[in-house]
């Protein structure tokens, strides 16, 4: 029980690992669409010559764009699989706490089953 608790914290560990990851990936996602931006501000300011760099600008953005996107979808994975692997460590350590508590029922109710034997066999030698 104690091995499948850390294995679900490391778990939990590489999730938030990704989490931090999916964050960066979200940032250059803003910081290129933010690019695209000023290249399709300055493609206007170039005007006809700078057509063909609108195009790729605008192509640029709308990648951009599908990249926050999909991060956001994986940022929602993440914050279940986080809250998941929470939850499944909180029910593992009260199950290893309960295993503990009922082993320790288990040792006394055999200390006493040794003690009634003891007596039983006094008893018995008695009569």
């Amino acid at each position: 029980i104690q091995e499948t608790s850390k294995r679900i914290k490391r778990l939990g560990e590489s999730s938030q690992e990704i989490g931090d990851i999916v964050s960066l990936i979200n940032d250059i996602a803003d910081q290129t669409n933010i690019l695209a931006l000023n290249a399709a501000i300055q493609a206007s300011m170039a005007g006809e010559a700078g057509r063909g760099f609108a195009v790729v600008a605008d192509e640029v953005q709308r990648l951009a764009e599908r990249s926050a996107a999909a991060t956001k979808q994986i940022e929602g994975l993440v914050k279940t699989i986080q809250s998941d692997t929470n939850e499944a460590v909180i029910s593992m350590e009260q199950t290893t706490s309960e295993v503990v508590r009922g082993a320790n029922l288990a040792k006394d109710a055999g200390v006493a089953l040794e003690q009634v034997q003891t007596v039983s066999r006094t008893l018995a030698d008695l009569i």
